[in-house]
């Protein structure tokens, strides 16, 4: 035994070990997945991109202006995006009367009578589409799903997130896009 290690440097060290572990673990679960918001007049402008959902109405993103639109790339092989989904769907209610739309925008290549089945089985409240063409810059996800993009009241894109993201990161970036006049 090593008599220049005291009893409580033996036990230190691990407890010090799992404080650094649980004080990370509890700062991503209260900023995990932060979401960048850009000022206003530092925001691109959204494409004229056009979704259509599993009956053949087509979304298109002017048609939102005026509104916050909430663009949620995902598929449902990703278990980051499907735990996303409730998240989405509460902040979609909760910020309904504000304006607020949230589109799922499904990254697979299926047949839309699959997605409406597979949006069903997922039981997701907001209308999910595929894009009706390319999606251009900078509605971009660069491979990453979930991607999420907050398309503010102007047609701005303030905020572009790879990676799943907390509903209060959400809630942050959606009061931004409100919160301006547009």
């Amino acid at each position: 035994m090593n008599r220049s290690s005291s009893p409580v440097a033996r036990w230190a060290r691990p407890v010090v070990a799992v404080a650094v572990v649980l004080l990370f673990v509890w700062l991503w679960q209260t900023y995990g997945g932060w979401i960048r918001v850009r000022a206003a007049d530092d925001s691109p402008t959204a494409p004229d991109a056009v979704f259509v959902d599993p009956s053949g109405a087509r979304h298109a993103l002017a048609d939102y202006r005026g509104r916050v639109v909430v663009l949620n790339l995902w598929a449902s092989w990703c278990g980051p995006c499907v735990r996303e989904i409730p998240a989405l769907a509460s902040l979609g209610e909760r910020f309904r009367d504000d304006g607020v739309v949230v589109l799922g925008v499904n990254a697979e290549d299926v047949a839309l009578d699959d997605l409406e089945r597979i949006a069903a089985e997922l039981s997701i409240p907001y209308p999910v589409v595929h894009p009706a063409s390319p999606l251009g810059p900078p509605l971009v996800a660069r491979g990453v799903i979930p991607h999420t993009w907050i398309v503010d009241r102007a047609g701005r894109v303030r905020a572009s997130h790879a990676g799943a993201a907390s509903g209060a990161a959400f809630a942050r970036a959606i009061r931004a896009g409100l919160d301006d006049e547009g």
